[in-house]
């Protein structure tokens, strides 16, 4: 009992830093998953919520789009050796 309580320890806490360390698509997963456990007995309000985590995806990707380009001016800002 006392494996099997540490294994579900460990697992809800991966699960909760999902957040913190995924990639936008796995962060939407796990979001619209979320959304279907926690909102299972209304259709409205699971559909506002999947549409939340769409929206959070959206600018996830615009997030990780800025810094690419930041990244890339850096390198053009370099001078060449």
């Amino acid at each position: 009992m006392k494996y099997v309580l540490i294994i579900l320890v460990l697992a809800l806490a991966v699960a909760a830093s999902v957040p913190l360390w995924g990639s936008c698509g796995l962060k939407q997963q796990y979001c619209t998953a979320w959304c279907g456990v926690r909102h299972f007995d209304s259709d409205i309000k699971a559909g506002a919520c999947e549409a939340r985590c769409a929206a959070e995806r959206a600018g996830c990707l615009a997030g990780e789009g800025v810094t690419a380009v930041g990244d890339a001016l850096d390198r053009l800002e370099q001078p060449q050796r």
